[in-house]
């Protein structure tokens, strides 16, 4: 009974209305795809000439250097803070 109610209300015009929200739903997936690629071919292109000139060996020994810098400085801060701690107990 529910299918004949249901098939009852749908008409063209709400048929076509639907297929047009389907369509601008897939347009807008489209689109976002599409700037996506254009995005991800930019970081290619840019990572490339880095390649090329050099740079980007430059960025990843800066890289390395950052993620051993903050292990050895918490490991500081740590060591710090214990001795203040220390020294405030005496």
């Amino acid at each position: 009974m529910a299918h004949d109610q249901k098939s009852r209300d749908l008409t063209p015009e709400k048929a076509l209305e639907s297929m047009g929200s389907v369509l601008g739903g897939i347009e807008n997936f489209v689109e976002t795809a599409e700037r996506i690629i254009k995005s991800l071919h930019q970081i290619a292109k840019s990572v490339r000439t880095m390649e090329e000139d050099g740079s980007l060996i430059q960025l990843a020994e800066l890289l390395q250097e950052a993620e051993q810098a903050p292990s050895s400085l918490s490991g500081d801060s740590q060591d710090e803070t214990g001795s203040q701690r220390d020294e405030d107990d005496l």
